[in-house]
């Protein structure tokens, strides 16, 4: 019932467009598949804003198969995380049904995951298949390790070790589920003998191993992020933020797409309370049934969700909840089954699981259209997130695709103040100011983001036709000269500077600089026509 309901919901989803993300990850990546697990989670793609500390190679390996299959149409790319979130959830109901022999508290936990609102953040939006992948393989690592007593010990393994791969492989918190399965293996009662045990928890380490060495020989460090700062500001942060998400899982409804708090929560308020309600929620119940079950679903949410907490400041809201809620859905079906179904006081529990999910799923339905739309995915990112400069720019996108260059100004502008390392922010505001003839202006911004990003080559580009246009011919030349060092794989830069070179009367240099665009893009007809006429 759960796998039908989630397939059935998300149906709209297939008429739904790439957005965001979804364009550089899959319309302007054309990298092979199979190049996946060399390479960074954004290489390939046109562009990308900050560094990139993911290493994701299951989740490009996915993008780029389907796109060999079904080139950039965007349907078959939803019907693929429709699936996916129909199947995880349905594994998830079966898991709970094997640890609890609960087929009501199985369904009910599975029907709450397949419907919530926030999920629509991970199946509507292509790029939220990192989480659904994730979370099926976390999931299919649960049923290895509480095999069936029928399955020989090979079965166990290789679900254990095939699920705990896809899963980090494909979202970096799923390393975290090895403290999940250690906690089953030598504290929970199993079919295996522990020598047995300690062979399959043996591999899950050099599953781990293995995937932190390919972390670190391609992204060059183990982690990509920090913490700095006092100690209690960071626990109140974290918390706080913990207790937010912790929230919006409960109360979804009408919630916002977009969560921002950089600052974090850095006094003592209602969010940290709840969050540390929650982090000393086996106190509050020593005495349940099936206590090392409730305690083992407890901690994966805690371990999916409160690293999330500490080092995530912005992005929507569902994508941070999904893997946590399989763990606190098993805690709910787990304290679900200490009581039982057969009186009529119990079943009365039935009744505000069933309103929650008739709340859910006009919300559901809400905040899945927002994923259709571009417009409106970005309009409500900058009303949610208005310190968010990226937004801005996204926003700016838009406009300008519909013409709307003055409306694109004053978004740029926005980003730009916010965040004047934004450098492709910048840019584009430069060039719209050029284009209106505002130089100064366009001038100081321009310095402005090479004074922040120095190595950005298509700022010095801009800044060098900007001093054209003031007669500054010389000065015009060393920045474009500049952007060549840089960018020495960019045809259209060379091009450029040949064309500055011929303004200036250096035919020999004008030819050299022409042959090299030729070079690198032998088959541009712009760039073959210049260099007959420079001959």
């Amino acid at each position: 019932m759960p796998g039908l309901a989630a397939l059935l919901i998300y149906l709209p989803a297939l008429n739904y467009p790439l957005v965001w993300d979804d364009v550089n990850l899959i319309v302007y990546n054309r990298e092979s598949p199979f190049n996946s697990f060399r390479q960074s989670f954004w290489h390939g793609s046109s562009q990308h804003l900050g560094s990139d500390p993911y290493y994701r190679p299951l989740v490009n390996f996915s993008l780029r198969l389907d796109r060999l299959i079904a080139g950039t149409n965007a349907w078959f790319f939803h019907l693929v995380n429709i699936l996916l979130h129909s199947i995880v959830s349905i594994l998830l109901v079966l898991l709970i049904i094997r640890i609890t022999g609960s087929l009501t508290g199985g369904i009910l936990a599975g029907l709450v995951f397949a419907l919530h609102p926030l999920f629509a953040d991970c199946v509507a939006y292509v790029s939220g298949r990192t989480d659904l992948l994730a979370g099926l393989g976390v999931l299919i690592a649960g049923l290895g390790i509480t095999g069936d007593k029928k399955n020989p010990f090979w079965v166990d393994c290789a679900l254990t070790w095939f699920g705990y791969g896809m899963g980090v492989f494909s979202k970096e918190s799923a390393v975290f589920f090895i403290f999940i399965v250690a906690g089953w293996l030598f504290l929970a009662r199993g079919k295996w003998a522990m020598e047995y045990r300690c062979v399959l928890f043996a591999g899950m380490v050099i599953i781990l191993a293995g995937y932190l060495i390919a972390r670190r020989q391609i992204l060059g460090h183990f982690f990509g992020l920090s913490c700095k700062g006092e100690v209690m500001p960071l626990i109140l942060s974290a918390l706080g933020n913990f207790g937010y998400q912790i929230g919006l899982f409960f109360f979804p409804w009408g919630r916002e797409v977009f969560h921002f708090h950089p600052g974090g929560f850095v006094r003592l308020n209602g969010w940290v309370i709840i969050g540390l309600v929650y982090f000393l929620l086996p106190v509050f119940f020593l005495k349940v049934k099936h206590q090392a079950l409730f305690i083992l679903g407890w901690l994966w949410s805690e371990l999916f969700l409160l690293p999330v907490a500490i080092f995530v400041s912005f992005g929507p809201s569902g994508r941070l909840l999904y893997l946590p809620a399989l763990g606190g859905l098993l805690t709910f079906a787990v304290l679900m089954n200490s009581i039982t179904f057969r009186t009529a006081k119990s079943r009365f529990l039935l009744v505000p699981v069933g309103c929650w999910l008739a709340l859910s799923v006009p919300f559901l339905w809400q905040r899945m259209r927002v994923w259709g739309n571009e417009e409106i995915l970005f309009s409500r990112m900058v009303a949610e997130a208005s310190d968010y400069a990226p937004g801005y720019y996204n926003l700016s996108l838009i406009l300008l695709n519909r013409g709307d260059e003055a409306g694109a100004v004053v978004l740029l502008r926005r980003a730009v103040a916010l965040d004047s390392s934004l450098s492709i922010a910048g840019s584009n505001l430069a060039a719209l100011l050029q284009k209106r003839g505002e130089y100064g202006e366009a001038e100081v911004i321009l310095r402005r983001v090479l004074r922040d990003k120095p190595d950005y080559a298509q700022g010095y580009a801009h800044l060098a036709l900007i001093l054209l246009s003031k007669g500054n011919l010389a000065g015009a030349i060393e920045l474009q000269k500049k952007a060549c060092e840089l960018a020495p794989d960019d045809p259209s830069l060379f091009y450029n500077l040949a064309l500055l070179f011929r303004r200036q009367g250096k035919l020999d240099s004008a030819r050299a600089a022409v042959k090299k665009a030729v070079q690198l893009a032998p088959a541009n007809p712009r760039f073959q026509a210049l260099l007959k006429k420079l001959r």
